[in-house]
């Protein structure tokens, strides 16, 4: 009987190191199934947020698009499908409006202000760089849906996200006796800034253009406080009348302590010259944004448009502000 167990003794000792070796294997391909699983996991983890985290993050996302297979795709959505949209900031300016509806982007802070006509510069990464007529990057949207705000020229930018939709910024409706009545405050407001009289001089304003001729003469007031607070050349200074009237280009030049402002209502706030267009004429310096947001006066209500309606075209006026 021992003879017959020593004899078989090589062959067991074979089959359990065949054994051992298959074990190890298995043991092998069973740790690198899961280790593969779970990193299979955790990656789709960290790129796609739980749709509990979707719905907290984007509560104005149709659900149809909380279905998108990422976060980027989502806010790519909204970026197509709306074309006025509001953001808030982190610190510092206010909310703001951007409006894509128009063959020109349009930019203003929520509070009032100065309407920004802007040009979209697309960049390879996917983002959209929006500048203004100076050339100076006012917006950066990001393909995610953020954006970053440059309230001033050559500023490290603030941080704005989008909270969704807004009115557009289309031309408010102004009557030639609001615009009247408004052009004499500009001209007396202009007058104590320069601390001598000036006169401001309206050509071919109606019902249906009165609100650009307003419009452009508080881009003016709007220059001409940045100019003082700059400390700019006097040539500024010395102008004694303003002349408004319509032209197949936007323009703006001085000649004989007259500025010239010439302006085309039928491409809206394109038309007319810009606050950063003027100082550049008045400092031949690079026009700096405003520091104060300057809020657009009250605008004629129903009963005095009806009032108004009939009231002829504004062929040449003269407002004279007194110091």
């Amino acid at each position: 009987m021992i003879s017959v167990l020593a004899s078989l003794l090589p062959s067991c000792y074979k089959m359990v190191l065949i054994m051992r070796y298959v074990f190890l294997h298995l043991l092998a391909f069973v740790v690198l199934a899961i280790s593969l699983g779970a990193g299979r996991a955790y990656s789709q983890q960290s790129t796609e947020p739980a749709p509990d985290k979707i719905t907290e993050i984007l509560p104005e996302i149709p659900t149809k698009l909380r279905r998108q297979s990422s976060m980027r795709e989502a806010f790519r959505s909204v970026q197509l499908r709306v074309q006025v949209q509001r953001f808030e900031t982190m610190q510092g300016p206010p909310p703001f409006i951007l409006d894509t509806t128009g063959a020109r982007p349009l930019f203003r802070y929520e509070r009032g202000g100065e309407v920004l006509v802007l040009t979209p510069v697309y960049t390879t990464r996917g983002d959209t760089l929006y500048k203004n007529d100076q050339g100076q990057v006012v917006l950066r949207l990001h393909r995610v849906g953020s954006a970053t705000l440059f309230p001033r020229p050559r500023s490290q930018g603030v941080i704005a996200w989008t909270t969704g939709s807004a009115s557009e910024l289309g031309p408010p409706r102004v009557s030639i006796r609001r615009m009247t009545r408004l052009l004499g405050q500009i001209a007396t407001d202009l007058a104590e800034t320069l601390d001598h009289d000036l006169s401001i001089s309206v050509i071919g304003a109606t019902e249906q253009n009165a609100w650009l001729y307003l419009d452009a003469a508080m881009n003016v007031r709007s220059s001409f406080r940045q100019m003082r607070r700059a400390k700019a050349p006097d040539i500024w200074r010395k102008i004694t009348m303003i002349r408004i009237g319509p032209a197949e280009q936007p323009a703006a030049s001085i000649s004989d302590f007259t500025m010239n402002l010439s302006i085309t209502p039928q491409m809206g706030f394109s038309g007319r010259p810009s606050s950063l267009q003027i100082q550049n004429i008045l400092s031949g310096q690079a026009a700096l944004l405003p520091d104060e947001l300057s809020s657009f006066p009250a605008l004629a209500d129903e009963e005095e448009l009806l009032d108004d309606a009939n009231s002829p075209t504004a062929k040449e006026v003269t407002f004279v502000g007194a110091r």
